[in-house]
């Protein structure tokens, strides 16, 4: 969420998908992941945060 409360969207590449320190080719719903984003820093990010795939 912004300052103001709304969302913000930006758009990245997945570049790498971790579980417990091990990286995976795949992550299904439900999992546990780290996803490692090109062009995101770490402060972007927040707890709760969605990833949503465009079509």
């Amino acid at each position: 969420m912004g300052a103001d409360g709304a969302s913000v969207v930006c758009e990245t590449t997945i570049v790498g998908i971790e579980t417990f320190r091990k990286r995976v080719d795949v992550a299904r719903q439900g999992d546990m992941v780290g996803l490692m984003l090109r062009g995101v820093s770490r402060e972007q990010v927040h707890a709760g945060d969605i990833v949503v795939v465009r079509q």
